[in-house]
C-alpha cells in the first residue's frame, strides 16, 4: 500500500467533513475586551491584515487599529510602540534579543478555549519559543513537502523515494515527457523545486537537514561554542551538489514553492517540493485530479555527519530518515513589552490564533497553512478554495504524522538571519549557474557569516543562538 493510499484510509472521513461547514467556535470566541483600541502591527502581509481587519469589524463593529510595515522596516525597529506584533518567525529573534517581546504567561496558554494541545507540536516547541519561554502564538507555518505524480509512479511501479539519493533516481525516470499527457504539456520537466529569489537558501537547508544534523547536535549550522560556520562542511557540500545536479536543465527554476505545487497541479511536472496554497494569477487551468497526486516527506538520507570526528554516521534502525525544515515561512502573533494592555493583548493574540478565527483569518495570508487538527478534521475550520481542500487534508495527516522526538532543524532565528540567508542564497544560485563549485560557493558563503557574526558581535549572537534552540544562558 502506497503513501496515498494510507493518507486516503487514515482520512477520508476528514476529507468528506472539510468540504462542510466549519465548526461552531468556543463559547468565548468573542474579541477581549481592551479599555482602549488595540493598536496591532502586521509585518509583510496585506491579505492577513486585510482579513483580520474584517474579522475584527465583523465582532465588535469597530476597526481595529492596524499599522503594516515591510520586514525590513520591522527587522530595523530599535521599539515596536504597538500592543500586538504579527510576523515571520525569521523575525523573532531579532525582536527578543533586543528584549521588544513580553514572555506569555502559561497560564493563559493553556486556557481550553485555546486549545493548545490540538497544535502541531514543532511550533509550540520550536518556532514560538525563546530560551525556555513561550514569545508567541503560532498562526500556521507551511514545511516543505514531497509532491508526486501517483498515476504516473504507480505506471511505472515506483513508491515515492525516502532518500535524496533515491529521490535523484527516480526523478531521472522521468526526464522524458510521459507518453498520454495531453498534447499541448510542451513545458514538461521531471521536478519543480523552490529556486526563486530567497528560496534557494531555504531550499538547501531543506535538502541538508537530515545529513546536516547529527544525533548528538542542536544546530547544523554553528558550532555553539565558537560560532564558527559549518555550512561548508561534507554534507552540506554534497547537498548542493545534488541540488545542481537534480536541477540542471529545468525549464522553469525560479519558481515559489505554491508555484511548484500549482505546476504539478497543471500536468507539467511529475514531482514538486513545495506546499498547497493561495493560488497565484495564471491563465493555465489546474488540470489534475486528487487521486493522481501524492505526498509524501521530504526526502532525507541513511546517514548523518558528525562533524566533531568528521566521519558520516548511519541512522540508527529507531531513528527517522527524516528531518523536517520548521520557520522556512509563516507567521506568528506576540505582545510587545511596549504595550500598555497586556492582558488584553494576551487575550486578543489566543483569540487570533485560536481554534476557529485562525482558520478565517491566517488562511488568507500566502505564508501560513494549517496548524491545528480542528483545520482539517471534524468539519474543519480552514477556509480554503475548493481545489485545495483535499490536498490540504493529506498536507494535514503528513504534518502531524511526524515524530513529537526526534531531529528538528529550524532557520536560523537570530538577529541578521535575512543576512545569513541571502549569503547562503548567492552561494546555491552560483552553483546553479555553474559559476562555482558546491564547495567553493559554501567556503565564500562561509566566509560571509562569519564577517555577519562578527559585525554583531560573537558573544551576542551565541547567546542568540542558544535562546533560538531552547537553552537558557
Amino acid at each position: 500500500m502506497t503513501g496515498l493510499q494510507c493518507y486516503r484510509l487514515m482520512f477520508a472521513g476528514a476529507l468528506l467533513l472539510f468540504a462542510g461547514c466549519p465548526r461552531p467556535g468556543p463559547p468565548n470566541n468573542a474579541p477581549p475586551s481592551a479599555a482602549a483600541p488595540l493598536r496591532v502591527m502586521v509585518v509583510d502581509d496585506p491579505p492577513l491584515a486585510a482579513a483580520l481587519a474584517r474579522e475584527w469589524l465583523a465582532h465588535t463593529e469597530t476597526k481595529i487599529d492596524l499599522v503594516e510595515v515591510s520586514a525590513d522596516k520591522a527587522a530595523a525597529a530599535e521599539q515596536l510602540p504597538v500592543d500586538v506584533v504579527i510576523y515571520p518567525p525569521l523575525l523573532l529573534g531579532q525582536f527578543a534579543a533586543r528584549e521588544l517581546l513580553l514572555p506569555l504567561d502559561e497560564q493563559a496558554l493553556a486556557d481550553p478555549d485555546y486549545a493548545r494541545r490540538e497544535i502541531l507540536p514543532a511550533l509550540k516547541e520550536v518556532e514560538t519559543t525563546w530560551g525556555r519561554r513561550t514569545m508567541a502564538v503560532p498562526l500556521g507555518s507551511p514545511q516543505l513537502a514531497l509532491w508526486y505524480r501517483a498515476d504516473l509512479l504507480a505506471e511505472k511501479n515506483l513508491q515515492p523515494p525516502k532518500t535524496w539519493a533515491e529521490y535523484a533516481t527516480t526523478v531521472a525516470a522521468f526526464a522524458e515527457k510521459p507518453a498520454g499527457l495531453r498534447p499541448d504539456a510542451n513545458d514538461w520537466q521531471a521536478l519543480a523545486e523552490p529556486l526563486a529569489d530567497g528560496w534557494a537558501a531555504r531550499l538547501l537547508l531543506a535538502r541538508a537537514a537530515a545529513a546536516a544534523l547529527h544525533r548528538d547536535q542542536l544546530s547544523p549550522l554553528w558550532n555553539l561554542e565558537t560560532m564558527e560556520p559549518l555550512i561548508a562542511g561534507p554534507p552540506w557540500v554534497r547537498a548542493l551538489e545534488q541540488l545542481a545536479t537534480d536541477n540542471r536543465g529545468s525549464a522553469d527554476p525560479l519558481l515559489t514553492p505554491t508555484q511548484c505545487y500549482e505546476k504539478l497541479q497543471r500536468g507539467e511536472c511529475a514531482f514538486a517540493i513545495g506546499w498547497p496554497g493561495v493560488a497565484t494569477e495564471s491563465d493555465k487551468p489546474l488540470l489534475l485530479k486528487s487521486d493522481q497526486i501524492g505526498v509524501a516527506p521530504l526526502p532525507g538520507s541513511s546517514e548523518m555527519f558528525q562533524p566533531a570526528t568528521g566521519k558520516w554516521e548511519s541512522v540508527a534502525s529507531d531513528e527517522s530518515l527524516h528531518v523536517p525544515l520548521l520557520a522556512s515561512s509563516g507567521r506568528v502573533a506576540s505582545v510587545t513589552r511596549a504595550s500598555a494592555q497586556p492582558k488584553a493583548a494576551t487575550q486578543f493574540v489566543l483569540w487570533l490564533g485560536g481554534p476557529t478565527v485562525s482558520g478565517r483569518v491566517s488562511a488568507m495570508s500566502a505564508a501560513t497553512t494549517i496548524f491545528r487538527t480542528s483545520h482539517f478534521q471534524n468539519g474543519g475550520s480552514w477556509q480554503a478554495p475548493a481545489p485545495l481542500k483535499p490536498h490540504l487534508v493529506a498536507y494535514g495527516a503528513l504534518l502531524f504524522s511526524q515524530p513529537e522526538a526526534g531531529r528538528r532543524s529550524a532557520l536560523p532565528r537570530i538577529p541578521g538571519a535575512a543576512e545569513y540567508l541571502t549569503a547562503l542564497d548567492r552561494a546555491v544560485l552560483a552553483t546553479m549557474k555553474e559559476e562555482q563549485t558546491a564547495e567553493e560557493s559554501l567556503k565564500k558563503a562561509a566566509e560571509d557569516w562569519r564577517a555577519i557574526t562578527d559585525r554583531r558581535r560573537v558573544q551576542q549572537q551565541r547567546q542568540a543562538l542558544r535562546r533560538s534552540l531552547g537553552l537558557g544562558e
